[in-house]
């Protein structure tokens, strides 16, 4: 009796088939327990590098990272605030300034949002900490939490560092509801030196920032043109009055907030911001730390640079600032004290 031929194709098939999945298997097992290796090996990496990192030191990438993340979350509130048809200013007592609800909810985002994430960490901000049962910790952390570190990022010992904040800059003219003057700021200072900054408007989304750079320098001492002097709205008759005929022609633009000045600086909008009165340090540490990495400079009018090196240094002011980013030398021999 002769074979079937079929019989012998469907059992070749069969075999073939049993191969087939034989193979798939085992390539399957490899592949996974390859893979896990693989995971492991990378778990182990990520914990050996954030061990190195956990004794009284700080990755500044991720701090810089969570904290441009925490503005721009802090700047929709504000957006949100200003926009509820129950909006109300208030006066701070100690000097009567104006304060509103955005600037104490801006406040309580980033420092609590900071110090649960970086417990060592020295934060300095123009609001005092406000009892909030609404603030939502967990939310905040899901948003900003999610910086992947890397071997060379920058770490440094947290004695050496302070970060300086400004949760609403230009609050006069938020509850005039001149909104394209409102900056919230952040800065990272090393040491006292200002090294890292960012300048968000949350109305227009627009962030400026800078990070550890090296200063470029572009070759220029004087302005060609009509000089422009950005000043501050509440104090543009002194100023004028400082200026007198040292700048011909001068063109004197008043503005509110020393963020949009700033940005005005870096935009070429103006050459020179010059402030005339006391300023406190959380106005000027990230406008400082921009400039600088871009080649400009801000100084105080004597010509000392700010020093943002400690706590204690909060509450004090410094009387005028001369800044520009590329004629300070020029504008400095004018205006010195």
């Amino acid at each position: 009796m002769k074979p079937n031929a079929n019989f012998f194709m469907k059992l070749r098939t069969k075999y073939l088939l049993s191969l087939f999945f034989v193979f798939a298997i085992t390539w399957s097992s490899v592949k996974f327990f390859t893979f896990n290796a693989g995971q492991k090996d990378r778990d182990q990496q990520d914990r050996l590098f954030k061990k190195q990192i956990n004794d009284g030191q700080i990755n500044l990438n991720e701090l810089f990272h969570f904290g441009e993340c925490l503005i721009k979350e802090a700047g929709q509130k504000i957006v949100q605030l200003r926009k509820m048809s129950n909006f109300k200013v208030e006066h701070k007592e100690k000097d009567n300034s104006v304060v509103t609800k955005a600037d104490f909810e801006s406040h309580t985002i980033l420092t609590e949002t900071l110090k649960n994430k970086f417990p060592t960490l020295k934060i300095n901000s123009e609001e005092n900490d406000q009892k909030n049962s609404k603030f939502d910790l967990k939310f905040y952390m899901s948003k900003c939490d999610n910086y992947k570190a890397k071997s060379d990022d920058l770490i440094k010992s947290t004695l050496e560092i302070n970060v300086w904040i400004d949760p609403l800059d230009a609050t006069q003219e938020y509850s005039q509801n001149l909104v394209e003057y409102v900056t919230v700021m952040f800065c990272i200072a090393q040491i006292g030196i200002p090294k890292a900054g960012i300048i968000h408007n949350p109305f227009t989304n627009r962030t400026v920032s800078s990070f550890f750079e090296k200063p470029k320098k572009d070759g220029l001492t004087k302005p060609v043109n009509q000089k422009k002097v950005i000043v501050s709205r509440s104090h543009a008759e002194k100023v004028n009055e400082i200026i007198g005929d040292k700048i011909k022609n001068a063109i004197i633009i008043p503005a509110g907030g020393s963020g949009y000045k700033t940005l005005s600086l870096l935009d070429n909008k103006s050459d020179l911001y010059l402030h005339s009165s006391k300023i406190y340090k959380w106005d000027l540490c990230a406008p400082n730390a921009i400039l600088n990495n871009m080649g400009g400079k801000l100084t105080q009018r004597n010509g000392k640079p700010v020093d943002y090196s400690n706590a204690e240094e909060k509450t004090r002011s410094v009387d005028g600032i001369i800044a520009s980013l590329h004629f300070y030398d020029y504008f400095f021999e004018i205006f010195k004290l």
